[in-house]
């Protein structure tokens, strides 16, 4: 279990270093270079380890050179920072009112709340949820068991096609990683990442809005998620969901954070928090296609100067993720379930179906209101925290894309829904809940923004 921890460990470490040399616009908290080096190596060790499977490597030499190769990039990035002068620092000043008193006993309750439900839910089941064994563990089995003589290409058998062999691989990658770290097979890997990532993204949801607004909306909207019953409920059960999450609120409060402070790393890690969406399930792509179109054409339309040395610095990271993923998926040849069995004409039948429509319009208000909730979720209680505090007039540009990027997405996601070929109730029923969550704490994000001020 040591090796398995250090095989966790050891990006999370040198992205750590890396995002400390890349931080131009100041020094960042260090919570916030945690959360963003945590989700960042992550993903980026996962797709190092994908490459290596794809060369031919036996997991004993896989995880030799992945582990040079790391301890190399922190090296460098260590010793490059040493060098520089230090930047000025940006440390969030702690506050002392009553109300930010309040705010962290009621965000460490919640937190404490939601911990217990992790540990229970894992400790219960601890093979996950049916998605985690029959889609995510089941291909980094395929990963783990297959890597010395190129079996795991069985992963995509059209034989096992129930287990969606088009889906992105970062994440059965990661667990498959940390197995060959490991030595076996043992849940504690998959369980782990599930609570890096849900860490994580409290993390970068709270200390995001703290910069931004406040040290007490921030810790409002971090109650705001770990109060959340979608998100209690699916951080434990190993699916790609709040993985999928992290990397949309990080792209968004990175690029934040970039015209905050004029900080071309944050434009670099925004570009790959995204990229790696797109590595993460099949949702991404539609999320990184809206989010660089929205980031190039606020540029244009307001900048001054290099208008476009921002959106340029994401791409130039992200590209080369989609590019990758492209070769991936055609190499392999597989496509979509939705529209491989769709034509044109069943496309727009779909689509003007009014009675279909209302179903799905009425299904996602639904999840919107409820969240997993009995009564009401934490959606309609942020509405009236925004109505009893007012909102901020005019809306700041961020805010504005960033809400702009998440109507795109749920849009898509909602043409998705009309055109799906498989039975429209089913599908809304097993999906749904975990297809709003991926939204929910960027929402979040952009609610306590638009508040005038904390309580």
């Amino acid at each position: 279990m040591m090796l398995a921890a250090a095989g966790v460990l050891l990006p999370i470490a040198s992205m750590f270093c890396v995002v400390g040399l890349v931080q131009d616009g100041g020094r960042w908290p260090r919570l916030w270079r945690c959360a963003v080096a945590a989700g960042v190596g992550s993903g980026l060790a996962a797709l190092l380890w994908g490459a290596m499977l794809a060369a031919g490597l036996s997991s004993g030499v896989a995880v030799t050179l992945d582990a040079i190769i790391w301890t190399t990039v922190g090296a460098a990035a260590l010793f490059t920072r040493v060098r520089r002068p230090a930047g000025r620092s940006v440390e969030m000043t702690p506050s002392r009112t009553v109300s930010t008193f309040l705010a962290l006993a009621l965000f460490l309750a919640v937190a404490a709340i939601a911990a217990t439900a992790f540990y229970g839910q894992a400790s219960v089941f601890p093979h996950g949820n049916w998605d985690a064994w029959a889609i995510w563990n089941l291909k980094a089995r395929f990963l783990a068991r297959g890597a010395a003589d190129g079996a795991w290409r069985e992963v995509f058998s059209p034989v096992i096609g129930w287990s969606h062999p088009d889906y992105p691989l970062l994440l059965p990658w990661l667990v498959a990683r940390g197995w060959a770290y490991a030595g076996r097979e043992t849940v504690a890997v998959p369980i782990a990442y599930s609570a890096l990532f849900s860490v994580a993204l409290v993390a970068i949801l709270t200390v995001s809005v703290a910069r931004l607004q406040g040290v007490t909306a921030g810790l409002l909207a971090g109650a705001f998620l770990l109060a959340a019953p979608a998100f209690v409920t699916y951080a434990p059960v190993q699916c790609a969901d709040v993985p999928l999450a992290f990397f949309y609120l990080l792209t968004i409060a990175l690029a934040a954070e970039a015209e905050r402070s004029r900080s071309g790393g944050a434009w670099l890690l925004a570009g790959a928090a995204a990229g790696l969406a797109m590595w993460t399930k099949n949702e991404g792509a539609a999320f990184w296609l809206i989010s660089a179109g929205a980031l190039g054409t606020a540029a244009l339309r307001g900048g001054t100067g290099r208008p476009l040395r921002g959106p340029a610095l994401f791409l130039t990271v992200s590209l080369p993720l989609v590019a990758a993923l492209i070769a991936f998926k055609t190499s392999i040849g597989l496509s979509n379930d939705v529209v491989n069995t769709t034509t044109a004409g069943m496309l727009w039948a779909r689509l003007a179906d009014t009675d279909r429509v209302v179903l799905v319009l009425s299904a996602i208000g639904r999840e919107l209101w409820f969240g997993g909730a009995e009564w009401v979720g934490v959606l309609p209680v942020l509405g009236l925290y925004l109505l009893a505090q007012g909102w901020t007039r005019p809306i700041e540009a961020v805010v504005a894309r960033a809400g702009v990027i998440v109507v795109l997405t749920l849009a898509v996601y909602t043409a998705v829904y009309l055109a799906t070929p498989h039975d429209l109730a089913w599908h809304l029923r097993t999906s749904l809940d975990r297809v709003i969550l991926q939204l929910l704490p960027t929402v979040i994000w952009l609610g306590c923004l638009l508040t005038r001020d904390a309580l």
